[in-house]
């Protein structure tokens, strides 16, 4: 409704003053974005991908009343029918991991921008399936020796247990955005040391 209809400035004011109609309107345009999301051929390993970017400009009981009612229920769509969600959580879902462990469908898969990696591993790591945080800004101020280095601290934060799939907080879009050593550096140690030995 945001990005098609109402603009972000407009969104906003109904938030506010509109907030039934709003509800409402989320509700019936729900089923349209689960058929438009639905896959060809479901398969264990694809995905529904669904970019955030709105909850993070709300409050937290705006989201709660608004947004997720009719979100929640897609999600819900999808799982009944073995199609993975993977939620692209823009910006800094911090204040809301709370909410997603107790609202959000088990399995999906949660990629993360930005929070503290201990955190988000330690809250949500037994319930989703989770990717993301890793910084690209460091493929151009890192040496392959520091990359490694950081690399090894993060995974030993995101790994155990299981339930992680490597991934950057916002993917690289110009060989000018690294260092192409410090990347092949980052590559090699991410496929020798980011493998399960059961990967499910």
């Amino acid at each position: 409704i945001a990005d098609q209809l109402r603009s972000f400035s407009g969104i906003s004011m109904d938030v506010r003053r509109h907030k039934t109609q709003l509800q409402e309107a989320a509700a019936a345009v729900m089923p349209l974005l689960y058929h438009w999301g639905m896959p060809g051929n479901i398969h264990p390993q694809g995905s529904v991908f669904i970019p955030l970017h709105m909850p993070t400009f709300m409050r937290e009981k705006d989201f709660v009343e608004i947004y997720l009612p009719s979100y929640k229920t897609m999600l819900q769509q999808f799982a009944a029918v073995g199609a993975r969600p993977n939620m692209f959580c823009e910006h800094d879902w911090s204040r809301y991991l709370d909410i997603l462990l107790s609202e959000i469908p088990a399995g999906c898969q949660l990629a993360f921008e930005y929070g503290d990696p201990q955190t988000i591993k330690d809250k949500l790591g037994k319930k989703f399936l989770l990717t993301g945080l890793f910084p690209s800004a460091s493929l151009k101020t890192d040496t392959p020796a520091q990359i490694v280095d950081r690399a090894k601290a993060f995974l030993d934060i995101m790994l155990p247990g299981g339930g992680y799939l490597f991934g950057f907080d916002k993917n690289p879009l110009t060989l000018k955005e690294v260092n192409l050593e410090t990347l092949a550096a980052l590559t090699e140690y991410i496929r020798d040391h980011a493998a399960y030995e059961n990967p499910g």
